[in-house]
């Protein structure tokens, strides 16, 4: 995996780097077609800083299972939200999180 950072994606991963050192509401957009290391990409970034975030991909599914599968990772890394079954809507899950980035830098 070092050696596959260390060439061409090694761009995109300071990319993510910078965007999450400002001192601001950022948003990346991760996408590309299938079988191009994406998720390795986030993975690295994550790992690399000793980040804490959950990690959830969206699938062909009802909007009540993704959302579910969402909380469920964001549970697992946010122990204090255990007792979530699910967020009720996305609007309440990103509300979630802009009351908790007040405090420090979050990844979703």
């Amino acid at each position: 995996m070092k050696r596959f950072f260390d060439g061409g994606r090694m761009h995109e991963l300071k990319s993510l780097e910078e965007l999450y050192g400002r001192n601001e509401f950022a948003m990346a957009v991760v996408y590309g077609r299938r079988r191009i290391s994406k998720t390795a990409l986030i993975g690295e970034f994550i790992s690399r800083s000793h980040k804490k975030a959950p990690r959830f991909t969206a699938t062909e599914n009802t909007d009540t299972v993704n959302r579910g599968h969402f909380s469920q990772n964001v549970s697992t890394v946010y122990p204090e939200l255990s007792a979530l079954t699910s967020f009720p809507t996305w609007e309440s899950a990103l509300e979630y999180k802009h009351n908790e980035q007040r405090e420090k830098n979050l990844l979703l």
